[in-house]
């Protein structure tokens, strides 16, 4: 739903919009991946919620950088709105190998 969107957001923007159509529409569809079974709104929120705890317990705070390496998808789209709601967030292309993230 985000994409549809006329201007891109930040993920610490779209976590206020997100939690409310979570509250509004647990039900409604939120996240479409090829192959992938959809995520709807309160799912979404509830892997968000449990991203963000999990960095938390790993010592991970608020304004701290953290790097993504996922493939494409809900995962990720979920994972980098978890991500940047608080903190920093570097998307990176998991099929690149360890030199070429040294370049």
């Amino acid at each position: 739903m985000i994409s549809s969107m006329p201007n891109p957001i930040l993920a610490s923007e779209a976590f206020p919009l997100i939690h409310s159509w979570a509250v509004q529409t647990p039900d409604a569809m939120a996240l479409f991946a090829p192959g992938k079974k959809p995520l709807s709104f309160s799912g979404l929120l509830r892997q968000i919620e449990s991203t963000e705890h999990a960095l938390d317990r790993c010592g991970i705070g608020p304004n701290e950088v953290v790097a993504l390496a996922m493939p494409d998808g809900a995962e990720m789209a979920a994972a980098q709105v978890a991500v940047g709601r608080t903190r920093a967030c570097a998307p990176l292309n998991p099929s690149l190998v360890v030199s070429e993230y040294e370049d």
